[in-house]
C-alpha cells in the first residue's frame, strides 16, 4: 500500500499511525524491520520497553521518551565537563533523529492534517515535525561545538560545566530542573506501554 493511500484511509486523526513503520514502507503492518532497528537503538543505550511487543517500539510517544532520556544523559555529561562523551552522545542523538524520527514526522502531520474531524491532534503532531526538525539542527551544532572543546580543551574539562553558584544563570538552571522534575513526576493515562526500562548489555 503506497503512503498516498494508507494516508487517505486515515479517515480522522486517530487512525492515523502513531508508528514509523507504514511511513516508511507503505505497509500498515506493524514491527517491521525498521521497528527491530529501533529496538537496537534503544538497547544499544541499555533500554527496552517496559512493556515490550504491545506497543510497537517505533512509536512516535516511545521515540520521545527515548530522546529525552538521551537528553538527560547528554545534560549530565556537559555538567561534568566530559565534553568527548558529551559530543559522541549528540552525535548518537543526532543520528537517531535523523535515521528514525525526521524520516517520517513530516508524512505522519500531513497525514493527521487531512483529518475531517480533528482541530488539535494535527496542529500538535505540526508542531512535533517542527521541533524535531529543529532538534536535528541543534544536536549537530551542538555535537561541533562539544567536538572543538574536546580538541581544545582533551576530554574532560577539569571542574565541569555550568553556572557559577549563586549566579542569575544557576537560578535558572534550577527552575528549568525544578520543572523537568514536576514533568517526571506525571503519570498521565497509557504512559506505562511507552516507558523505557533500564536492561543489562
Amino acid at each position: 500500500m503506497s503512503f498516498g493511500v494508507f494516508c487517505i484511509r486515515a479517515e480522522n486523526a486517530a487512525s492515523t499511525p502513531l508508528w514509523q513503520s507504514p511511513y516508511r514502507t507503505g505497509d500498515a503492518a506493524v514491527f517491521q524491520e525498521n521497528t527491530l532497528a529501533v529496538r537496537a537503538a534503544y538497547r544499544a543505550r541499555g533500554l527496552e520497553l517496559a512493556r515490550l511487543m504491545r506497543i510497537p517500539d517505533d512509536h512516535i510517544a516511545t521515540m520521545c521518551g527515548f530522546m529525552a532520556h538521551e537528553a538527560e544523559r547528554s545534560l549530565a555529561e556537559l555538567r561534568a565537563g566530559n565534553v568527548g562523551d558529551l559530543a559522541a552522545s549528540l552525535r548518537d542523538e543526532e543520528a537517531f533523529v535523523r535515521d528514525h524520527m525526521l524520516t517520517w514526522v513530516d508524512d505522519f502531520a500531513r497525514c493527521a492534517r487531512r483529518s475531517k474531524t480533528a482541530v488539535l491532534y494535527p496542529q500538535m503532531i505540526e508542531a512535533l515535525a517542527a521541533f524535531v526538525r529543529n532538534d536535528a539542527v541543534l544536536l549537530s551544532e551542538a555535537a561541533c561545538w562539544a567536538e572543538e572543546a574536546r580538541d581544545a580543551c582533551g576530554e574532560t574539562i577539569p571542574g565541569g560545566l555550568g553556572a557559577l553558584p549563586g549566579s542569575p544563570e544557576a537560578a535558572a538552571f534550577a527552575e528549568v530542573s525544578d520543572a523537568l522534575a514536576a514533568l517526571a513526576r506525571l503519570r498521565p493515562f497509557g504512559i506505562e506501554d511507552h516507558e523505557l526500562v533500564s536492561i543489562s548489555v
